[in-house]
């Protein structure tokens, strides 16, 4: 399972040593900022959730990177203050982005491959993504066999954006799932390794091929 603490102590840690790679990414980190984020998209974008249903209702007055932002920013304060990471969107938007793997279109699937598709959303949906992932809790937007890992659906989507850059963060995630008990990563895995080159598309296809195995 993958322990985001751990890994942000080793970041900063290789900075305090000059790891000049690792002192860029945590000022790209930084500039994300949850409370001016949610005020720049007050706006554009209405949002509310549902603590008996755990459901997160989005209504879009405007498309804009501002506007997923301010919504990303919203899961990120939710997820903080211990709101359940099994939970599912109701995004009201007219710009239907899906992401290319047989996961079903929901709503909850639209809104990260929406965000994903503003550059500007990348280091708030890592932020998120990172803070959600989690071994056994899945989102409840669809059938359970094929239920997405908390945080699966923000790393696919910055995978396929930039597959390069987001090779590592796919990786955690379907790495990070309980392999017995979820198919979708392994879907992920199948199409995702069609974009990916060299020893990258190796470990992918491997991966997609562990449920065979079982």
């Amino acid at each position: 399972e993958y322990d985001y603490t751990i890994a942000q102590e080793s970041l900063y840690k290789a900075a305090e040593q000059g790891d000049e790679i690792a002192v860029a990414f945590i000022n790209q980190e930084e500039k994300f900022d949850i409370a001016s984020s949610m005020q720049k998209a007050k706006k554009l974008v209405n949002w509310a959730h549902d603590s008996d249903k755990n459901l997160v209702i989005f209504n879009i007055k405007k498309e804009s990177a501002a506007a997923y932002l301010g919504m990303i920013a919203y899961l990120i304060q939710l997820q903080e203050e211990g709101f359940p990471k099994a939970y599912s969107i109701v995004f009201n938007s007219k710009v239907e982005n899906y992401l290319p793997v047989d996961l079903g279109e929901t709503d909850t699937h639209k809104f990260f491959a929406n965000a994903a598709q503003y550059s500007k959303t990348h280091t708030a949906l890592k932020k998120y993504a990172q803070g959600a992932f989690d071994t056994y809790e899945y989102y409840s937007d669809g059938d359970a066999e094929w239920a997405v890992p908390a945080g699966g659906y923000a790393a696919m989507a910055l995978a396929f954006a930039d597959p390069e850059e987001y090779y590592k963060l796919a990786l955690q995630y379907v790495e990070g799932v309980d392999f017995d008990h979820a198919i979708s990563p392994f879907v992920f895995a199948e199409a995702f390794a069609k974009v990916c080159k060299g020893t990258q598309r190796e470990r992918m296809q491997a991966i997609s091929s562990y449920p065979d195995m079982l």
